[in-house]
């Protein structure tokens, strides 16, 4: 499943050329809607159909930064059943955005309708991407002279490390050697 847009940046005189986007849905949702959070951002809601099973019975969500669709994650409203301790899956999911939040409401099993607000913020429930990392960066290059040295350096200093960093964002590593 995937969607396909159109951007114009007009009011609708002209429009982009079709392009693919949320390809990576894993299914196509019955209903969706497109709302501005209160982050700014164009977020896309798609919810299952009200007689879903609920193996089927996740949301979707994803974000529009302006220039990127976030990769879509799966919602699901789950709550832990205090006789069976069991936990229970709610289905007939409908999500909105509540200022910073997700408000989501669902039943359960025995048609019972149940509610809830997120604590995080929306950003929480997007999967998070890869981080990228820098090269890494010989701390010890006077040890590099020769390998058998370079392998030496390398056991001492693995066993003592650590890193830390100040209200200012520096970075401070240390360790320590037997010279």
């Amino acid at each position: 499943c995937g969607m396909t847009q159109r951007r114009s940046a007009d009011g609708g005189q002209t429009w982009s050329p079709p392009e693919r986007v949320l390809s990576d849905l894993k299914r196509c949702p019955a209903r969706w809607t497109f709302t501005i959070g209160g982050d700014g951002k164009l977020w896309f809601i798609g919810t299952p159909t009200g007689d879903a099973a609920l193996a089927d019975a996740n949301a979707v969500l994803a974000a529009w930064d302006g220039a990127n669709w976030s990769k879509p994650a799966d919602v699901q409203l789950s709550y832990q059943d205090s006789v069976t301790q069991r936990t229970r899956i709610l289905g007939c999911l409908g999500m909105a955005l509540s200022g910073a939040g997700l408000a989501a409401i669902g039943c359960d099993v025995r048609g019972d309708v149940w509610a809830a607000h997120s604590v995080a913020s929306l950003e929480r429930f997007l999967p998070v991407e890869l981080v990228s990392w820098n090269p890494p960066l010989n701390l010890s290059a006077d040890r590099q002279s020769q390998e058998g040295d370079a392998r030496r350096a390398t056991t001492e200093t693995t066993q003592h490390i650590a890193m830390a960093t100040d209200r200012d964002g520096h970075i401070y590593a240390l360790w320590s050697r037997a010279d």
